[in-house]
């Protein structure tokens, strides 16, 4: 029976009109934090096309600087239908948003209220701070320095590699989020039971906030780069498997365009092709430690106290990872 794009999440007169084609392909259970999960319902052979995915499903942007907030506008514009509810129904996203759970109980309840919302430590701070922090010897935010702290720990990463990254992605949220707030519809926010963490209280302001935020940092999670390798792109089903990296580098790989048609490619279809014999009940996966990297903030004009630069040459792979992706 052919699997029909967010079978378990949307209603079946959507499921009919959503026109994912994928035969022998199976969603894992989705947790209440990470949706991740497909898996062979049939044995596939090497090159065999796994499913089919309409354009009209897949969130593109070009590559370049500035890619995750053309992206997060692009889920923010989605239309009303299968592209929009998967949108909202979208549930991981890096570690500093939808996993502080990893962080001790103890340690989460001194960080702030935006820190345990979906939002995370994307609206924390400012980017206007850094004589703030100076008059009280930090190198930054507080809340995103014990944030630092904790994901260096996690990933074998030196402390100011990851407050750098902490602030990258800040800085790249709050470069866009005064273009992007007027583009939440508060009316076509899931209920609380489906996405509680954007139903917190606050001014209408603070709401549109956490939800840019929240869907800044969740199709940041799910990015990936086109082979035709111009774009970025959201591609429903392929965001959700599990990643596999090494040499690897996962058992399907997409594909823009049919290369079946003998016309250069079916410009209308994303194809998921396997690159290998994948068995019967065995995960599809991808390599997340290709994905499109959230680009580095720009140096500071006035340097804040305490402040170290991130070691030259560290791989910070492991902690990047984890970060945009929520992939340990």
């Amino acid at each position: 029976m052919t699997l029909l794009l967010f079978q378990l999440l949307l209603a079946p007169s959507t499921i009919l009109q959503s026109g994912v084609a994928a035969p022998k392909i199976a969603l894992a259970p989705a947790s209440a934090l990470d949706e991740r999960g497909v898996v062979a319902s049939a044995a596939v052979a090497p090159m065999e096309v796994v499913a089919s995915i309409p354009r009209a499903l897949v969130l593109s942007t070009p590559a370049g600087a500035g890619w995750a907030a053309r992206l997060t506008e692009a889920a923010l514009r989605a239309p009303p239908g299968a592209l929009r509810d998967g949108v909202w129904a979208w549930r991981y996203a890096g570690w500093s948003t939808a996993t502080e759970e990893r962080i001790d109980a103890a340690e989460r309840e001194r960080f702030t209220r935006d820190w345990r919302s979906a939002a995370g430590l994307l609206t924390t701070g400012s980017d206007n701070d850094v004589e703030i922090y100076r008059k009280f010897g930090l190198p930054t935010h507080p809340a995103i320095d014990r944030a630092a702290q904790w994901l260096g720990l996690l990933t074998s990463t030196s402390t100011p590699t990851a407050r750098w990254a902490l602030e990258s992605r800040g800085f790249a949220y709050r470069a866009c989020r005064d273009r992007l707030r007027p583009l939440v519809d508060l009316g076509s926010l899931p209920p609380p039971d489906a996405a509680a963490d954007l139903e917190l209280g606050g001014s209408l302001r603070e709401r549109r906030d956490r939800a840019t935020a929240a869907i800044f940092s969740r199709a940041a999670a799910r990015a990936t780069l086109l082979d035709d390798g111009d774009s970025v792109a959201v591609v429903p089903l392929h965001e959700r498997l599990a990643h596999c990296g090494g040499e690897d580098g996962g058992n399907v790989r997409l594909v823009a365009g049919d290369p079946r048609d003998a016309a250069g490619g079916d410009a209308d279809a994303v194809l998921l092709v396997a690159t290998r014999a994948i068995a019967a009940g065995e995960p599809l996966t991808r390599d997340f430690t290709r994905v499109p990297r959230i680009e580095s903030r720009p140096p500071y004009t006035a340097t804040p106290t305490a402040y170290k630069p991130p070691p030259p040459g560290e791989d910070d792979t492991a902690m990047l990872l984890l970060l945009q992706t929520g992939v340990e």
